[in-house]
């Protein structure tokens, strides 16, 4: 019984604390891909391949990366012809799917084209969660002030933060475009201390 008077006394002189978590989510579809595109192109001659490198069709979303040439022989140590591998570099967005069919046609004019699977990058939107986690933690400690008669106020806040992906959809162009859509999750962990 002197144990608990003490407990509670202590209660009343120094107040309590409350831990509290909330989970924040935002749906999106991202709008922004990459890809990387492996170009090869053979010739008995190396002037016309370095031809075809320097002058490759151009485009507002694919960067040249690098290249290599090598010279081809068969078994008897004769020489073929020189293989040339373009390492090609692409940034889309979702309008660019046409544009990006028609770089593609135009390349395969030159050689073999092999393309990366498209990957959507990733939207940070933590700031976002974030300003919503803050206010709901401010508006939480409002309540509980409220209800308790007592003045409460946020301690201490934590996140772990984290994107989810879904399994990707497509859209029927010639070169499909990706439609993954994500989950960007917050949770906020709230330390809330009340006083008298």
């Amino acid at each position: 019984m002197k144990k608990l008077l003490l407990f509670i006394f202590a209660i009343n002189l120094f107040g309590f604390e409350i831990n509290e978590n909330k989970i924040f989510k935002i749906n999106y579809t991202p709008t922004n891909f990459s890809t990387n595109i492996t170009l090869m192109m053979s010739n008995k001659n190396l002037n016309p391949l370095i031809n075809n490198i320097t002058s490759l069709p151009k485009n507002n979303y694919c960067h040249l990366k690098n290249y290599s040439i090598s010279p081809i022989f068969n078994k008897k140590s004769a020489f073929i012809n020189y293989n040339a591998y373009v390492y090609i570099n692409c940034n889309l967005n979702k309008n660019s799917s046409k544009t990006f069919d028609k770089y593609l046609k135009n390349l395969s004019k030159l050689g073999k084209i092999k393309i990366s699977s498209i990957e959507p990058k990733n939207q940070n939107h933590s700031k976002i969660l974030k300003l919503k986690a803050y206010n709901y933690g401010i508006n939480l400690a409002k309540n509980i002030s409220k209800k308790l008669h007592l003045k409460c106020f946020i301690k201490s806040v934590s996140f772990n933060h984290f994107i989810k992906k879904s399994m990707p959809s497509f859209r029927t162009f010639s070169m499909p475009m990706p439609q993954n859509t994500k989950t960007e999750q917050l949770k906020a962990y709230y330390n809330i201390e009340c006083l008298e």
